[in-house]
């Protein structure tokens, strides 16, 4: 009970000072009688293996939204009181014994945090780590108003993921230096082949492993644009440089396909079943059915204004998947996303290749502002679909964003987590195994 009257003295001393500074300048201070925590913010985590000291992953915590219960009645989740929480449970091995949070109170009141072990507060501070590990991972911040005369407490619970078995099972294969010091990558898989293709400085180095990441070898040397127009469909796959499409069948014999047409195109995009996609330099979508021998302008959804296309079709650190669409036969699900400087924009085309109708139009997935699910920006894409979902990774963290309404919404999956930070990730082309390169040349396994 000292405590607590200390620490209201201190808050009240400390608001008086504000005032007498201001009233010396002949200004006003307003002082309030209502307090709540209106954000609450996880700082930088660390995964640890299980039973082991070593990290084997840096979380994000600002990617783990914390929801805040701004009234005391009782819901059909949470018991009466006011509550802190996340949805989205960190990864299983997530360390939480000393959380720094960045904590913002109403009218900037005062915030302190109840200690362990006694009813004492201690003031909050965002340099100092708040330990939930010992306390049922719940501990109680109170937030006072400016003029002492009311507080709020609030409970805050972390939720990590409580089993290993959910989560993809990481494995280091190989570290190889000859997939270091690469600007950009993807990786590909064709048959039983994996294909890296990364930037370094003017050029597109080609490596290809035979023994499933274990062993590289460099097979061709492409232009600087070349590793951003590899596109595959697990059985070919193609890509651009100097003017000039190039395929391969079998990861390690890359063929000039002399008499396709190039013309006019900006970048490859994607590879499904039967098509091949590309946009142009005037951001248009085209399509070939011939293995890029002729193009055509692809059908797009009627409800989109021409200026609008083009801006949604400018697009950077683009990503491509393709799947069997389960609604009918022999038809595809093709989902495209990239970043146009402003948005992360999604598209994707339902294209069936026999029956009446046939073909398909892409359609644009709009970013309504009233969805809290966004894919989030970020560079270097990779898009897997793997057991019913696409899974979207990018170099900027070990987050992975599930998607299981082909690309409508995107929410944070822990099980799918990186155990770092990767260039590229891409699907087994038989298994739903993944496979991922980081900047520094490691090889890691992914089997869930």
């Amino acid at each position: 009970m000292k405590k607590y009257l200390y620490m209201l003295c201190v808050l009240l001393a400390a608001t008086m000072s504000l005032t007498s500074c201001l009233k010396d300048d002949n200004e006003e201070v307003t002082l309030y009688n209502d307090a709540a925590i209106t954000a609450f913010t996880l700082g930088a985590l660390n995964q640890y293996a299980d039973g082991k000291d070593s990290v084997i992953a840096k979380i994000t915590g600002s990617n783990y939204k914390m929801h805040i219960k701004q009234t005391a009645a009782a819901t059909a989740s949470l018991p009466a009181g006011y509550h802190i929480f996340n949805t989205d449970s960190l990864p299983y091995g997530t360390r939480i014994n000393s959380v720094l949070c960045t904590v913002t109170a109403l009218n900037s009141g005062g915030i302190a945090v109840k200690n362990i072990d006694n009813d004492q507060f201690q003031w909050y501070s965002s340099s100092v780590g708040i330990d939930f590990a010992n306390d049922s991972t719940t501990r109680v911040f109170r937030v006072f108003s400016t003029d002492g005369t009311y507080h709020r407490d609030y409970r805050v619970q972390l939720n990590v993921a409580k089993r290993a078995s959910d989560n993809v099972g990481w494995y280091q294969v190989a570290q190889d230096t000859q997939l270091s010091g690469f600007s950009n990558m993807r990786m590909l898989t064709i048959d039983t082949v994996l294909v890296a293709l990364g930037k370094k400085s003017s050029a597109t180095e080609v490596l290809a492993s035979n023994d499933y990441g274990k062993t590289w070898t460099k097979v061709a040397t492409l232009d600087e644009n070349a590793w951003s127009n590899a596109v595959s469909n697990t059985k070919k796959a193609f890509t651009m440089s100097g003017g000039q499409l190039y395929s391969t069948t079998n990861g390690t014999t890359w063929n000039a396909e002399s008499s396709a047409t190039v013309t006019g195109l900006k970048k490859l995009v994607g590879l499904s079943t039967k098509e091949l996609y590309a946009i142009t330099k005037d951001s248009v979508m085209n399509v070939s059915s011939d293995e890029g021998l002729t193009w055509m302008a692809d059908d797009l959804s009627t409800s989109l204004k021409t200026d609008s296309v083009k801006q949604l079709l400018g697009l950077d650190d683009i990503a491509f998947a393709s799947f069997p669409f389960i609604a009918s036969d022999s038809t595809d699900y093709c989902l495209l996303t990239g970043n146009n400087k402003t948005n992360t924009v999604v598209w994707r085309k339902i294209t069936r290749y026999g029956g009446t109708p046939k073909g398909g139009k892409w359609v644009n997935i709009p970013t309504e502002s009233i969805n809290n699910y966004k894919l989030p920006q970020t560079q270097h894409s990779s898009l897997v679909y793997i057991n019913d979902a696409a899974i979207a990774y990018g170099t900027s963290a070990t987050t992975a964003y599930k998607s299981v309404d082909q690309g409508i919404t995107w929410r944070i999956d822990t099980s799918y987590a990186l155990p770092e930070a990767m260039m590229a990730v891409t699907k087994d082309s038989h298994n739903n195994v993944l496979w991922a390169v980081t900047a520094n040349g490691k090889v890691w396994k992914g089997v869930k």
